[in-house]
């Protein structure tokens, strides 16, 4: 009897081995799961909407202000901005798992959070590859049937820009995703990555953050050969119609000043691939222009 009892024992525990659930955050930390997460808080607008991507968008029980694709990810309650959240409100809907954004949550807040011992996974992409790490970890911690799937064909799809455009001559780039402070970003953040799968190089890819403010005369100085700004529903169209003033400019001699997409480009998920799609047709066009320029 007590063999038999043991032995129950034994199956019971490598029951629960077998269903426990562990992935490797984006800081080098080990998450686990005793089985798959079903109230999960979203801390960035594009975790939602990687989990949106996995068919996994019903289990988000709240999110943070701007997470807003796609359209039913608008109706989930909100828990304040990415970077100032609301710790008591975060505890009141006892999620099995909260899924952060390491470089743009407060730190202290995500530390606290784990303090009151919730699961907390951290997501940091450096790279457009990054992508499809996040999409299995995400997909292991959920369960999800279509993980695999749908970041092998993220990865396909990536496989095939990089072919197209490997041979591309390079062109210098100027990126402006704020105006007033201007900001731009370096080459260690994975927007530099997009860039350079184009075959454009930033001219501000020394700076010592990943974003950073710059002024015209350093951008006058550079003198890219295109200038890409991000936009979103009411930016100011003057942030490109700003640099007519300066024709010595070669992006603007050549008619390369293009308004990338921002809600594709400054989201780290499967959209990452049209906004790259967008920036390669960009430097194509520039290409295009200094040609044509060239010989004329």
């Amino acid at each position: 009897m007590t063999t038999r009892l043991l032995f129950s024992c034994l199956l019971l525990v490598s029951s629960f081995a077998v269903l426990a659930i562990e992935v490797v955050d984006d800081t080098g930390k080990p998450v686990s799961l005793d089985r798959p997460a079903t109230r999960i808080i979203t801390l960035a607008p594009h975790l939602t909407e990687m989990l949106y991507a996995l068919e996994q968008g019903n289990r988000i029980v709240a999110t943070v202000a701007y997470s807003d694709y796609p359209e039913q990810a608008k109706r989930i309650p909100r828990l304040g901005s990415f970077d100032n959240l609301k710790l008591e409100r975060i505890l009141s809907f006892k999620p099995d798992l909260i899924v952060a954004w390491h470089s743009g949550n407060n730190k202290q807040q995500l530390a606290r959070l784990e303090e009151f011992g919730l699961t907390v996974y951290r997501d940091n992409p450096q790279r457009v590859a990054d992508v499809a790490r996040t999409l299995r970890n995400l997909g292991k911690l959920t369960a999800s049937r279509t993980a695999e799937k749908t970041a092998a064909a993220f990865e396909e799809r990536l496989t095939m820009l990089k072919q197209r455009y490997r041979d591309r001559a390079p062109l210098s780039v100027f990126y402006q995703f704020w105006d007033k402070p201007m900001y731009t970003i370096n080459d260690q953040h994975y927007i530099a990555d997009v860039f350079r799968i184009c075959k454009l190089e930033n001219v501000f890819a020394s700076l010592p953050q990943l974003s950073a403010t710059v002024d015209r005369e350093a951008v006058l100085q550079a003198n890219p050969d295109l200038i890409i700004a991000a936009v979103t529903t009411g930016t100011p169209s003057e942030w490109l119609a700003s640099w007519q003033k300066w024709p010595e400019l070669k992006a603007v001699r050549y008619d390369n000043l293009f308004s990338a997409n921002a809600d594709w480009l400054n989201r780290h998920t499967p959209r990452l691939l049209l906004a790259t799609e967008q920036i390669c047709q960009f430097g194509d066009q520039a290409r295009k222009a200094l040609q044509q320029k060239k010989a004329d």
